[in-house]
């Protein structure tokens, strides 16, 4: 076989197995103790019950974190809330998400919200959190030099982010394991709430989903939403696209961060990670193609020297 032929396979070669390598490798996200659940609800302040929440942590047979959000006085006076049901928010958030380096989706978790006929006179809903925290780890080696490109600070080390939510009053300081802050993604989501209470004057952003007047929550975080993450796996650059989708399987990505909801119905909102490889070769596979390839200039020299 010729020498430029043998410059041709080795570099296939080398590049399928570099491909091989970033298909195999596999993420796992851990949900950390004490977190995915609601927190600090604020109601309007006119007298009525208080916003109640309740988090079962070993849900769905231990593999999942269930946490309740309920509010209102309820009302039937529109006689579409006949059992007199309050309105809520329901997050599920599951222990354990392992994912390959293929771009598929991989569920983190799902918020519902139950829109139902309140009292107008009653306490009502106004804002609450939502804290989740997620560890990194891989089978296929160390999670390393993890970053976070932040909405206004631009790409920053995740263990700068986690340490600055950590000193957050809204976070306790014990939340995660001394030394894993590098490879812990805190989430913690302000939840902004509008109950319309069928009422023109409170309808502001309009109808979209088609009730007489649709109720909607806001969605922010510290960092943005969606989070993208460029971190190494084993010396293999990878980007971990965290985001949300009305859809179950987790093909289209919702911008957020308005969610609306008719009345007397619910939204479903599904979060959703993918791991893709990044395409940069390791120093190693640069350094190998390049004297694969001053290999073949060689011989391309070599070859016209012949022909003179």
């Amino acid at each position: 076989m010729r020498l430029m032929s043998y410059v041709v396979v080795l570099i296939c070669s080398t590049t399928v197995m570099l491909s091989v390598a970033v298909q195999a490798t596999m993420l796992k996200l851990e949900l950390v103790s004490s977190s995915g659940f609601f927190q600090n609800p604020a109601l309007t302040p006119d007298p009525g019950p208080p916003a109640v929440i309740v988090t079962d942590p070993v849900a769905e047979g231990g593999t999942a974190t269930v946490s309740s959000l309920v509010w209102g006085e309820p009302s039937d006076e529109s006689g579409i809330n006949p059992d007199l049901l309050q309105s809520s928010m329901v997050l599920t958030s599951y222990h354990e998400i392992a994912m390959s380096a293929d771009g598929s989706p991989a569920k983190i978790s799902q918020l519902v919200h139950n829109n139902n006929v309140l009292n107008p006179t009653a306490a009502t809903l106004l804002s609450a959190q939502i804290l989740g925290a997620l560890s990194l780890s891989s089978t296929d080696g160390p999670v390393s030099d993890v970053f976070v490109n932040h909405s206004s600070l631009g790409l920053i080390p995740l263990v700068d982010l986690t340490l600055a939510l950590l000193a957050s009053p809204d976070v306790a300081d014990d939340l995660v394991p001394a030394g894993e802050e590098g490879t812990t993604l805190i989430s913690l989501f302000n939840l902004a709430f509008n109950e319309t209470f069928n009422d023109p004057g409170f309808c502001i952003f309009g109808n979209p989903r088609g009730s007489f007047c649709d109720d909607f929550f806001l969605l922010t975080t510290e960092g943005g939403f969606p989070v993208f993450i460029e971190l190494l796996i084993d010396g293999l650059p990878h980007e971990l696209l965290i985001y949300s989708s009305f859809d179950e399987t987790g093909t289209s990505a919702e911008p957020g961060p308005n969610y609306f909801t008719a009345e007397n119905a619910s939204t479903t909102l599904y979060t959703f990670a993918r791991l893709s490889p990044l395409s940069i070769p390791e120093p190693s596979v640069v350094f190998l193609i390049g004297i694969l390839l001053v290999l073949l200039a060689g011989y391309r020299i070599s070859r016209r020297i012949a022909k003179r």
